[in-house]
């Protein structure tokens, strides 16, 4: 028997109840943040004792060193095709025995209200220090369309909260709380562009970084060194068994990195995106024996140094451009370059498994933010034409035409296609005069020759 839960359809799951306890061990910041309990209970309906497999798939994006406050005695796993960790553990249940298992998770779909006023504040000091410049009407329109997205996200949370509605509709709504805050922070990052056209140290950045570039760079480096990925086959009966193998492997492997043996093929899918390795025939196994299969891969599983070194390049230039100018910029790259070292000081476990393959997928997600980060403060210190922030309320003050002077302007409109028309007639009519004209010359000239 096998019991697994997904996040989806929590509610929807017949042994799962979902509670909100706890006080949130949280950061100082996010004090008002609460934890999320997802419970499962598993069963043995069955008249003799066994083991029962449970496990719950955890929200894709989840940071398990931050956000998983305790697993309840159940083992933390990186399902490599899904991307994403599940808690399991097995239960041994006698007959009609249940256990429950419990996971604390930090409640990642709110936004802390500490934070929408810090937002609220970052917004009033650049529009305060844009007053007298050329920017000046911009930022106060800007910063009242701040203020009314801000007091609809406050709002939206406030409906949608734990206690308000089932924990399902709560992280749902934050599809739409996300779109709401990225408008706020597209709004705040035009601030901030003018506030460092104008030679205005921003002291923060909250506006939302540029998407990364392609990179050749990044897509298509591989270590020297290949990995293995071990594949292990048990036969737990009495007699010799022909198992089945189908294995998918992670998403970064091409069809042209895989090298195995004989009994395999590697095939890809076009549907999951992904490659996959299948036996052939089955893999043959001696009773109570256990078999081990090699598939050697190449090693996309490694951070470019010559990306990284390019980031801390920037990054660097950045800090020494922006230093004694615009010091809050000058601290952000460094400590942005500090974070790119950390991430080239990142090990892989020694060993090719599941855990490998997420632990790099967080340092290359980390790499991708901080270049996002970097792109962003690039950007801001270019030079910029001065832009001009137009707002859809402004249609609303202008007065629509009344209906007199609506039949006028239909009136003029009719009364220039007709003498568009009328001179076109007498250009088509003049232009026909004379080709009859010209075909009597003709014709009078045959007759006298």
């Amino acid at each position: 028997m096998h019991m697994k839960m997904s996040l989806k359809h929590a509610a929807k799951a017949v042994l799962l109840a979902l509670a909100v306890t706890l006080p949130a061990l949280l950061p100082e910041s996010n004090l008002q943040a609460q934890n999320i309990v997802f419970r499962m209970r598993a069963a043995n309906p069955s008249e003799w004792t066994r083991s029962v497999p449970v496990t719950i798939n955890l929200p894709k994006g989840i940071d398990p060193e931050k956000d998983v406050s305790d697993l309840g005695g159940m083992e933390l796993r990186y399902n490599m095709e899904e991307g994403i960790y599940v808690a399991a553990a097995t239960a041994e249940l006698e007959k009609g025995q249940n256990q429950d298992f419990a996971v604390v998770i930090r409640d990642v779909w709110t936004v802390p209200p500490d934070y929408l006023e810090r937002l609220g504040l970052h917004a009033q000091s650049l529009t305060t220090a844009l007053t007298k410049t050329t920017h000046s009407e911009d930022a106060v329109r800007l910063k009242l369309q701040i203020d009314e997205m801000l007091a609809q996200l406050a709002e939206r949370q406030r409906r949608y909260s734990i206690g308000s509605v089932r924990v399902v509709e709560h992280i749902d709504a934050f599809e739409k709380t996300g779109e709401l805050l990225n408008i706020v922070r597209e709004d705040i990052g035009k601030l901030e562009t003018f506030a460092v056209g104008m030679k205005i140290d921003p002291k923060e950045l909250h506006g939302i970084p540029p998407s990364l570039p392609e990179s050749e760079e990044k897509q298509k480096f591989v270590a020297e060194r290949p990995v293995v990925f071990k594949m292990r086959l048990e036969n737990p009966a009495g007699s010799e068994r022909v198992i089945p193998l189908k294995e998918y492997l992670p998403s970064e492997v091409l069809p042209e990195d895989v090298e195995t043996d004989d009994r395999l093929d590697v095939r890809y899918d076009d549907e999951r995106g992904a490659c996959f390795v299948e036996a052939r025939e089955g893999i043959r196994v001696a009773a109570g024996e256990e078999v081990q299969i090699d598939v050697t891969m190449s090693n996309r599983w490694v951070i470019s140094p010559l990306r990284l070194e390019e980031l801390v390049t920037r990054a660097t230039n950045a800090q020494a451009v922006t230093q004694g100018i615009m010091d809050s910029i000058s601290k952000m790259a460094a400590g942005l370059a500090g974070e790119l070292a950390e991430v080239g000081e990142w090990k892989p476990p020694e060993e090719f498994n599941a855990d490998y393959v997420a632990q790099f997928r967080r340092q290359a997600g980390r790499l991708d933010s901080i270049e996002r980060s970097i792109l962003q403060i690039e950007e801001l210190l270019k030079p910029k034409k001065q832009q001009t922030v137009f707002s859809a309320k402004l249609l609303e003050r202008v007065q629509a035409p009344s209906r007199s002077t609506t039949w006028i302007i239909i009136y003029i409109v009719l009364g220039f296609l007709g003498i568009v028309s009328l001179l076109f007639f007498l250009r088509w009519y003049g232009k026909a005069g004379d080709e009859q004209l010209a075909a009597i010359a003709r014709e009078n000239s045959d007759e006298t020759g």
